[in-house]
């Protein structure tokens, strides 16, 4: 997961989490901006915190197929 501030001159990567085995297909900024929510391709559910993004804080796997959509 790469973290951009594109309120930011120029695109420049502000951080960048651990290696994830997983391909991350959706995103959602939830609980007033603290958590973000990644939905992932084997069908799990990853959250980090926000400002933590060297491992994910939370997993959520059983969702029968992958995760293409979060809606908030």
């Amino acid at each position: 997961l790469g973290v951009y501030d594109l309120r930011r001159a120029g695109l420049k990567l502000e951080n960048l989490s651990d290696q994830q085995e997983d391909e991350l297909l959706s995103l959602a900024v939830v609980k007033g901006g603290r958590k973000v929510v990644v939905g992932t391709q084997d069908g799990i559910i990853d959250i980090w915190s926000w400002g933590k993004w060297e491992d994910l804080s939370d997993r959520f796997p059983g969702h029968p197929q992958s995760v293409d959509a979060m809606l908030k």
